[in-house]
């Protein structure tokens, strides 16, 4: 069983996007896995490293709202973090988290479920990239 390191931090998009980079390269250079937990705090847009800012966001809305805009250092779509929600990463080899990104998601929810479960909260995969609980 390898060793895992744990994280949690609430703090800016700046912050917690460089960290994201920062492990992301740690595991590639051969260090342990991360959990990391995450707080955006003020809250944040955040888009996907191939997106148009101006084509994803209403800048305006954004602004209006004193909401941060962060680019993250992997693809997927558009996404609103904020104070309200916790978000989490995994950072593992593949051969933890299996060869594909579909993979991966599927098998770094279950530890999610499960701690849920045991929470006495029913939680459940729903794809492409959800855990549910409650319909949400």
């Amino acid at each position: 069983m390898r060793e895992l390191r744990f994280l949690v931090e609430r703090n800016n998009q700046a912050y917690i996007l460089a960290g994201e980079e920062a492990l992301l390269l740690s595991v590639a250079n051969g260090y342990q896995p991360i959990l990391r937990f995450v707080i955006f705090d003020p809250p944040a847009v955040l888009i996907g490293y191939h997106q148009a800012v101006e084509q994803e966001v209403n800048i305006e809305e954004v602004k209006k709202r004193d909401w941060e805009i962060g680019r993250r250092p992997t693809g997927g779509g558009t996404i609103i973090m904020g104070p309200w929600q916790l978000g989490w990463e995994i950072y593992a080899s593949n051969d933890l988290l299996g060869y594909t990104p579909e993979s991966a998601i599927k098998i770094g929810s279950e530890g999610v479920i499960r701690a849920l479960d045991k929470l006495g909260i029913k939680a459940s995969f729903r794809p492409k990239n959800d855990v549910e609980v409650n319909g949400r």
